[in-house]
C-alpha cells in the first residue's frame, strides 16, 4: 500500500467519523454559581495562584484561578480551604503556605488479609483428592 493511499483512507475515515456527531440544538449555560453556606468567606482565586485574605497573599495552587473557594477559621489564624464538597488543606496566616489534606481523589489501597482464601474449596475436600497429580486439583472427580 502507496504512502498516499494510507494517508487518503486515513482521510476519508476521519471524514466519516465526523459526520456520525450532531451539533446540538441546546446553548451551554455553564455552572450554577459554588455555594458555601458553612464557610465564613468565599474567595475567589487569582491568576498566580494566591488567595488574598486582607492584604495577605497565600500561596495555593494555578489549577484553581478563577474557581471560588470556600475559606473557615477553625482555629486563631487557621484556615480550612474547600472547593465544592472538598477540604483541600489548611493555612495559618504566619506562614502564607496551605498544608494539603490527603487526596481525596486519590487512588486507595485495600488491606491485605493474610490467611484469607480466595477460592475456598468445600469442606471435607482435601489436597490431592481429584484431579491429575501435577494438574489442577479439583472436588470434581470428573474435571481433570
Amino acid at each position: 500500500m502507496s504512502r498516499t493511499y494510507k494517508r487518503l483512507s486515513d482521510t476519508v475515515y476521519i471524514a466519516r467519523r465526523w459526520f456520525r456527531y450532531l451539533l446540538t440544538t441546546r446553548t451551554y449555560q455553564g455552572l450554577p454559581d459554588i455555594d458555601y453556606p458553612l464557610h465564613d468567606k468565599i474567595i475567589v482565586v487569582i491568576d498566580c495562584g494566591r488567595i488574598c485574605l486582607g492584604r495577605k497573599k497565600i500561596k495555593f495552587s494555578k489549577v484553581f484561578a478563577g474557581q471560588a473557594v470556600g475559606i473557615k477559621e477553625v482555629h486563631d489564624d487557621i484556615w480550612l480551604v474547600s472547593f465544592m464538597d472538598y477540604p483541600l488543606g489548611y493555612f495559618d496566616l504566619e506562614t502564607r503556605v496551605l498544608e494539603p489534606l490527603k487526596n481525596p481523589f486519590g487512588p486507595t489501597v485495600l488491606p491485605n488479609v493474610l490467611g484469607t482464601l480466595c477460592n475456598p474449596m468445600p469442606p471435607g475436600w482435601a489436597p490431592g483428592q481429584s484431579g491429575a497429580s501435577g494438574e489442577i486439583q479439583t472436588p470434581d472427580p470428573l474435571v481433570r
